[in-house]
């Protein structure tokens, strides 16, 4: 493996840290620079060469997920309501 040093602007070495901390901290995964870099290649590789943005996609999904759950959500506190607007109707009824 060849060994190269890189000039990177401060916005990027911010950038590139809070990842590395994110990962450490919030993930427990100890990665060092290269590991970072070379995950960062790959993504950016495979968005290049399926002409297509993996991180989009992963987005995608997640998004979809989520809409899925609040409509999950959603239909449960309808069927409560209607539950509840027909106990209502019964208790009248039967006054």
């Amino acid at each position: 493996m060849s060994v190269r040093s890189f000039r990177v602007s401060e916005k990027f070495l911010k950038q590139f840290e809070m990842i590395q901390n994110y990962y450490k901290n919030e993930l427990g995964i100890e990665m060092s620079q290269r590991e970072l870099l070379d995950e960062m290649i790959e993504l950016y590789y495979c968005r290049i060469m399926l002409k297509s943005n993996i991180l989009d996609e992963l987005f995608k999904e997640e998004l979809r997920n989520n809409l899925q759950l609040y409509m999950i959500e959603n239909a449960k506190m309808l069927n409560h309501l209607i539950e509840i607007i027909k106990k209502e109707e019964n208790d009248k009824d039967v006054k």
